[in-house]
């Protein structure tokens, strides 16, 4: 899951949001404006909380109620070593604009993308690659899993790039439907010609090469 929020709204409800997500998959903020401690220090956490122990968890706690830079820096310690041993799975990427934060969610691709800003509906145009998008401080990714309406069979690791939510499309059969012209057919020869020869399949040309002499002695 990726989370775009801006640096007034909602430091905190973003860095809950991606500890809630690290239960079961990668949690990525980006975060645009001044950073808050609040949220550095929650959201390190959350990227490796899963695998503390008990008194390591209470040590992370402890430190992110310490509001000054001693603690800051014992806290990046703390993390630091931790890192050390645990593979770590979530992310913190600051960027100097929203645009910028939706243009590499769009490169992420993410199954979830919530748009934790002021303005949610004025960037969602800008969105382009993601499973489903989320808006505003009141919509939860949670309610995607649960309740919410839309189907939540979603494309996974990076493939929203490509494909989308499932729906019934993907039960129903398409045909492509072709049909020339003698006159297009003749003009399209010389073309189908130089590619099955590039590809070493002059059968392929020369089957439209016969149809294309055919239609010129029906004329």
């Amino acid at each position: 899951m990726v989370i775009a929020s801006d640096g007034d709204f909602g430091r905190q409800d973003a860095a809950r949001a991606a500890a809630r997500q690290r239960q079961h998959q990668r949690a990525i903020l980006i975060q645009t404006g001044g950073l808050g401690y609040m949220a550095i220090t929650t959201v390190v956490a959350a990227a490796v909380g899963r695998r503390l122990s008990v008194q390591e968890r209470v040590t992370l706690q402890e430190a992110l109620n310490v509001q000054s830079m001693e603690g800051l820096i014992q806290f990046a310690l703390t993390v630091f070593k931790l890192t050390l041993a645990f593979e770590v799975i979530g992310a913190l990427v600051l960027t100097a604009t929203l645009e910028e934060a939706v243009d590499l969610a769009n490169g992420l691709a993410p199954e979830h993308l919530e748009l934790q800003v002021a303005d949610p509906e004025g960037l969602l145009a800008r969105v382009r690659h993601a499973g489903a998008v989320f808006l505003g401080r009141h919509t939860p990714e949670v309610v995607g899993d649960y309740v919410a309406g839309p189907n939540h069979v979603l494309p996974t690791g990076g493939t929203a790039r490509f494909s989308s939510a499932l729906s019934t499309e993907d039960f129903v059969t398409r045909l492509s439907v072709i049909e020339y012209s003698p006159e297009g057919l003749a003009e399209a020869g010389p073309h189908v010609g130089r590619l099955s020869r590039v590809e070493g399949l002059d059968g392929h040309g020369a089957a439209a090469a016969v149809r294309i002499a055919r239609a010129g002695g029906e004329k």
